[in-house]
């Protein structure tokens, strides 16, 4: 066993001792909170079925031309609650944007 005794030493292992603790795991920021560009994750939206109810859950109607593309994105047209004629996109994690803003 390594004697520190007391004194300046002390105070250096135990400084050495703060330095060498494990760190907490960072902070996860859940799914759809922030929303910068469409990204894709593995899991996702895998049929049209599916983003299709996605986009009509967001209050979306009159879902048409949806496409799946290489990247992963859905992006078709749809009409808003006020009526409007707009496309939207729908990425993996199930975030929707409308003409290129974030929305839903």
């Amino acid at each position: 066993m390594w004697n520190v005794g007391s004194g300046p030493a002390l105070a250096s292992a135990l400084a050495l001792a703060a330095c060498v603790q494990p760190q907490p795991a960072p902070q996860m920021v859940p799914a759809g909170s922030v929303q910068t560009s469409p990204t894709v994750s593995p899991s996702g939206l895998a049929t049209e079925t599916q983003a299709r109810a996605r986009l009509e859950q967001a209050g979306l109607r009159n879902v048409r031309r949806l496409r799946l593309g290489d990247d992963g994105v859905w992006r078709g047209r749809v009409d808003t609650p006020e009526g409007r004629s707009v496309h939207a996109s729908l990425d993996a994690r199930g975030n929707i944007w409308i003409d290129g803003q974030g929305a839903r």
